[in-house]
């Protein structure tokens, strides 16, 4: 068997930070995985010169979804912003002025949020005995019948208002085909008052209106 001969080390400069080490490998480039690692790393980044969006400076990105120099500045921007968005407004429910904390804010309270969900068609739910929830409007037909209803039988509003649950108020129909019957029949409606003039088309607002 012939001898083992020991590879020399050779002196090298790291392509990355430029620091001198010594390897076996003829290949080696770089003096440690991390140096490796940044090289290819911000050799593959598209560097741009860019202008930072909160102190004007000029900095260069190495992402192209990054806007501002520093993390500092990216913090001052959005207390900025939030500021500009603390304005006085009127609640939408209510009419009474309030400052909003965020641009989606429109109602003053929870209380008035819930009170306008309620009237675009947000029902509220009542707990039956068995520990079970249910509509509140379908809550007042079962205690009036004096049982539970079946999933196909719908509730109408007669006066389609959402928060009047009294049982006067309320009418149970057999299935959805027949509520959407009775929904159908308001069109029918419409349609002759457009014709007699008694309602119209806004077509700013988009929405009818009465004469």
């Amino acid at each position: 068997m012939g001898e083992y001969v020991k590879k020399p080390l050779l002196a090298k400069q790291c392509k990355y930070c430029n620091k001198d080490f010594t390897t076996k490998q003829e290949r080696k480039q770089f003096c440690s995985n991390l140096c490796y690692t940044n090289h290819y790393y911000n050799k593959n980044r598209d560097q741009q010169t860019r202008q930072c969006k909160n102190c004007n400076k000029e900095f260069v990105a190495h992402r192209v979804d990054k806007i501002f120099c520093s993390r500092d500045c990216q913090w001052n921007y959005r207390y900025k912003t939030k500021r500009q968005k603390s304005v006085e407004i009127e609640c939408k429910k209510c009419g009474e002025k309030f400052v909003r904390k965020c641009a989606g804010h429109k109602y003053c309270s929870t209380r008035c949020r819930n009170k306008s969900k309620t009237c675009q068609g947000y029902v509220h739910t009542v707990r039956r005995k068995d520990g079970t929830y249910v509509s509140k409007h379908r809550y007042v037909i079962e205690q009036f019948i004096g049982r539970k209803l079946k999933t196909e039988e719908t509730v109408h509003h007669k006066d389609l208002d959402k928060e009047n649950n009294d049982v006067e108020n309320l009418h149970l129909f057999k299935n959805k085909i027949d509520h959407g019957l009775c929904h159908g029949s308001l069109n029918k409606l419409v349609k002759i008052l457009l014709s007699k003039n008694v309602i119209e088309f806004d077509k700013n607002e988009g929405i009818y209106r009465i004469l």
